[in-house]
């Protein structure tokens, strides 16, 4: 068991400071000398030639596989030196940067630039990762039906395999643009196609070696090999057959299923007969997705500082379940289940470990023996502003560290301020870390710099990271590569200014009316303050802070917590900073609910929270260590928070309790009830679709679709 920090007697922390800052300024002096040897000293022998330099360098003791990292830093680097100018960098970094590419170079960078530790190793992790992304999803999917093939084909038919490989291209010709040809066309090509696929079929059988998936148990499918084949032999089969006519063979979900499973068909993937023979072909794409929009495995989660549940909506957002929410302040309980009725919620102080025995009861039960995934929280004080002695019992750094110890999830993370990881403060820091090793984690500090994820505020959040060893090599910093930060204006507004005439402007613009002059108050405004980002809000609502949001437009203790009317506004451009207006540049619902007993309290608290899609980012980061399933936060709505108020609702994907299980599911009725198996109603009060996950227990009433009018 490990000594906590509160137990370290004062000259042991003294030791751990010492050292810690003897060994920074040794890697600091080191690191400004090898840079100004590589810089200044190197380039003087470079009219003499690499093999002068090597030489040199050779003779004083470095390492033969370390010359790359010293003869072309200058070349590869050198734009970088700022970036790689810190403690964590040294010559094997160097080496390994130099060697991986340019392209994969510009990828670890974001991360050295975001000062995430980053040795050689982890360099050449990131660029190995970075180079399985950049593969389509065809071409991933295709080595690994090959890999399939290879293992099930017999020597004697690889003849066959090779004429097979000759005729799928010409049928994927003869299938482009099928369906927008003539009648007259279609009736030639036709049989074609049928002919063509029914001598494919007989070689693809022969050469897959392995019984047909029936179509309904496509959900069920984990490998997407093996789920390219198996659409692959229907295409074939239902081609062969001449199952179309006008046409080539498809099913998608949203148009092809019964009310009421057709609104969920755009969760469901779609098949195109074109598309897997196109893939057979190498050509086009497959519906595979290695890295999707949303993870499907649902993960427990407890959120141990709450606050007003911004957390809790960012984890439900990412792939996990927030099992249960703690939080030393019944306002903020009482809050969070205003917003989200249903969800457990529980007023208790986080440092009295026999009342959050008492609360987690109820989780550790439900899990029925399986392990926690995560617990999430906060550490929001600052101990070392503490004046006398500090007491470590009253501190959340203490008590995540008990949480974690005895409740041993499989992954934890905590917000914490810049300030615990430097090195002034380390005698906070350090004790945790050693703490959390010794209970078998890795950790690591996740910085995100709010633009970069949509949050239009000069902010950055903190993270202390920590996995199960087992699942340190799958954590990675979450970084979106190519931000696309919305202005304040697009943010604000529709809140900032509901008068504001759009459509019927043309029908005022020559009027010296009320509405005329609001308008051009509201535009000026968003053209003066809505193009540039705001400050940092966790620290705004203060007296101190008054002028300084004054210089941004905003009114920030205003009489009512009410937009400008039409003819009310003021002369200066200055909105005031209503709760509307703080939800929508945090990124909250808006029907999201703080209570407290004044005005100002309660945009103080709406200040202070963390934007819920800051929380998901480092979320998703967990859920992929945990699970393997990458998601891509460049993708179109990959970082969209889920405001549904539902913490379980099978008609949405993003809360279904087993969400791979239920679309397998629904895949399945979708298909029998096309093919006339079941019948249309099928779906009324069915507990299939209407279950909670297993390691959850709400007192909840089950959701079911109505059934479809007759």
């Amino acid at each position: 068991m490990a000594v906590p920090p509160r137990q370290f007697a004062p000259h042991v922390r003294d030791q751990i400071k010492s050292i810690q800052n003897s060994a920074f300024e040794h890697r600091k002096q080191g690191t400004a000398a090898l840079l100004r040897i590589i810089e200044d000293d190197l380039p003087r022998l470079a009219e003499e030639g690499r093999e002068a330099m090597a030489s040199l360098l050779q003779n004083d003791s470095v390492h033969r596989r370390q010359l790359p990292g010293y003869l072309d830093f200058t070349e590869f680097l050198g734009a970088h030196r700022d970036a790689l100018n810190v403690s964590r960098f040294d010559i094997e970094t160097a080496v390994a940067l130099v060697k991986i590419g340019e392209a994969a170079r510009r990828e670890v960078m974001r991360f050295v630039e975001r000062q995430q530790p980053t040795d050689s190793k982890e360099v050449y992790r990131i660029a190995n990762r970075w180079r399985e992304r950049s593969k389509s999803d065809d071409e991933s999917t295709y080595h690994d039906v090959l890999g399939l093939l290879t293992r099930r084909r017999i020597r004697a038919l690889r003849k066959e395999g090779m004429a097979f490989n000759r005729l799928v291209p010409k049928l994927h010709d003869l299938m482009i643009g099928y369906d927008d040809k003539s009648p007259e066309q279609k009736e030639v090509i036709r049989p074609k196609i049928i002919e063509m696929a029914m001598e494919l079929r007989e070689r693809f059988q022969k050469e897959c070696g392995t019984q047909a998936i029936p179509i309904e148990d496509w959900g069920k499918i984990e490998n997407p090999a093996d789920r390219a084949l198996a659409e692959a032999d229907h295409a074939l089969n239902v081609l062969a057959a001449g199952d179309f006519d006008q046409e080539l063979p498809s099913i998608v979900p949203s148009r092809d299923f019964p009310f009421p499973l057709f609104p969920i068909g755009g969760y469901l993937r779609s098949w195109h007969a074109i598309d897997s023979i196109g893939f057979l072909a190498r050509r086009g794409k497959t519906s595979s997705r290695r890295y999707a929009k949303r993870p499907l495995e649902r993960l427990s989660a407890v959120d141990v500082c709450g606050g007003v549940g911004s957390g809790a909506l960012g984890l439900k957002s990412s792939g996990f379940f927030p099992s249960l929410l703690l939080d030393g302040d019944k306002k903020n309980v009482d809050s969070f289940l205003a917003s989200r009725k249903g969800w457990r919620a529980r007023a208790v102080d986080v440092n009295k470990p026999e009342e959050v025995a008492v609360a987690m009861e109820s989780v550790v039960q439900s899990l029925q023996g399986r392990e926690l995934d995560l617990i999430m929280g906060s550490l929001p004080t600052k101990p070392w502003r503490i004046k006398g002695p500090i007491n470590y019992d009253e501190e959340l750094h203490s008590a995540a560290m008990t949480m974690v110890e005895k409740y041993k999830p499989r992954a934890f993370f905590f917000e914490h301020s810049e300030g615990l990881t430097t090195r002034k403060h380390a005698k906070f820091y350090l004790p945790m870390t050693t703490f959390f090793a010794e209970q078998g984690y890795y950790t690591t500090v996740f910085s995100l710099n709010h633009p970069e994820f949509g949050i239009p505020q000069e902010r950055t959040s903190y993270f202390l990271v920590g996995v199960k060893n087992e699942f340190a090599d799958r954590l990675y910093h979450p970084i979106v590569r190519n931000p696309l930060t919305p202005t304040v204006a697009h943010l604000i507004a529709k809140v900032a200014f509901p008068y504001r005439t759009v459509k019927g402007y043309a029908e005022v613009k020559d009027k010296p009316t009320p509405e005329l002059t609001y308008n051009n108050w509201s535009s000026a405004w968003l053209r003066t303050h809505g193009q540039n980002a705001t400050g940092d809000l966790s620290g705004a609502y203060t007296e101190n802070n008054r002028a300084y949001w004054a210089d941004r437009g905003f009114e920030l203790f205003p009489e009512t917590d009410a937009a400008c009317e039409v003819g009310t506004h003021p002369a200066q451009l200055r909105i005031p900073m209503t709760t509307s207006v703080i939800k929508a540049l945090q990124g909250l619902p808006k029907d999201w609910i703080v209570r407290r007993e004044n005005l100002h309290d309660t945009m103080s608290a709406l200040c202070l929270t963390t934007p819920p899609v800051i929380t998901a980012a480092v979320a998703r980061s967990v859920h992929a260590a945990l699970t393997g399933e990458q998601v891509d936060l460049d993708t179109e709505g990959a970082l969209k928070i889920n405001a549904s108020p539902f913490l379980h609702h099978p008609h949405y994907v993003d809360d279904m309790g087993d969400a791979k299980g239920q679309l397998a599911f629904l895949w399945r009725k979708g298909i029998l009830t096309m093919r006339g198996d079941r019948p249309v109603d099928m779906a009324d009060n069915d507990p299939d679709l209407s279950q909670p996950p297993k390691d959850l227990q709400l007192g909840q009433e089950k959701f079911s679709f109505k059934k479809r009018p007759t």
